[in-house]
């Protein structure tokens, strides 16, 4: 009697864990890969601002220096945070320092404050690190498909988040991202992903999203109306990653990403990943 109730046990044991095994992989692939879901929207978000806080800045720091800012000794910028807005440090080398030139400090896509430094100031230590983890993958050698590339660097903490001078980071996520100045194309291919140590000077791992250049055209709607979104396969992940998420904000239109290997089909829409057709 013994022994039947142990193979009884045994095969109680066994069909709870195939009816595990069967419930785990019965999800749905938004449930599947939410946690990656949610890593690419925050990351996404976190480009866009920083690309954005960028952008806003050189424009002020033109406009305040004018012919100035051929004198100094600019090799680009850094972007931290200071408090609830970003801090654009533009950074000089010369005579083998390292300085900041300038600084803006942005919210959204407006600069609520700027300083100049005709002499320069010093880096602190969060920023000497981030500015030699993007001097040393600006040197890798990558698969380029533009002339032109923005470099973004995310502490990774908490998922890509960044909370000022003071938060401790992992490691360094360096974006490399093919752009145009032809506005109605939408550089999909040649962006590349580098994690960086915390000391800015070994590269830990490197992605590419995509395997090939690739530009898609916004074109002309024939009524005038602005194109409501563009659709993209993708082969890397089986959900869509940051840089999708980024094209959507950067672009303002919807962005439908297609997996063939399993059949899959998202939508992005203002920063949101969301599951349209699954196996």
């Amino acid at each position: 009697m013994v022994k039947w109730r142990r193979i009884f046990t045994a095969l109680t044991v066994f069909m709870c864990m195939s009816l595990i095994a069967s419930l785990t992989l019965a999800k749905a692939p938004d449930e599947q890969y939410s946690d990656e879901i949610t890593q690419a929207e925050a990351l996404g978000k976190i480009i866009y601002e920083k690309d954005i806080a960028a952008w806003v800045a050189t424009d002020k720091m033109l406009e305040d220096l004018g012919d100035d800012v051929s004198g100094l000794p600019l090799r680009g910028w850094v972007t931290d945070k200071d408090g609830g807005r970003y801090r654009v440090n533009f950074i000089g080398e010369d005579k083998g320092e390292t300085r900041i030139y300038y600084q803006a400090w942005t919210k959204g896509k407006k600069v609520k404050k700027t300083k100049n430094y005709k002499q320069g100031i010093a880096l602190n230590g969060k920023q000497a690190a981030m500015w030699a983890a993007r001097k040393l993958v600006s040197a890798q050698k990558f698969k380029q498909c533009s002339k032109r590339y923005n470099t973004v660097v995310i502490p990774y903490a908490d998922g890509g988040t960044d909370g000022g001078d003071d938060a401790g980071v992992g490691m360094w996520y360096v974006y490399l991202f093919a752009s145009t100045t032809d506005a109605s194309e939408v550089v999909m291919g040649g962006h590349h992903r580098y994690a960086v140590s915390s000391d800015g000077q070994h590269v830990l791992s490197q992605i590419s999203f995509t395997n090939s250049c690739l530009v898609l055209n916004k074109g002309h709607v024939p009524d005038g109306s602005t194109l409501a979104s563009l659709m993209v396969s993708h082969i890397k992940t089986p959900y869509p990653q940051e840089s999708h998420v980024f094209a959507n904000y950067s672009h303002g239109i919807d962005f439908y990403v297609t997996i063939v290997k399993p059949a899959l089909l998202w939508k992005i829409h203002n920063g949101k990943i969301k599951l349209v057709k699954g196996e």
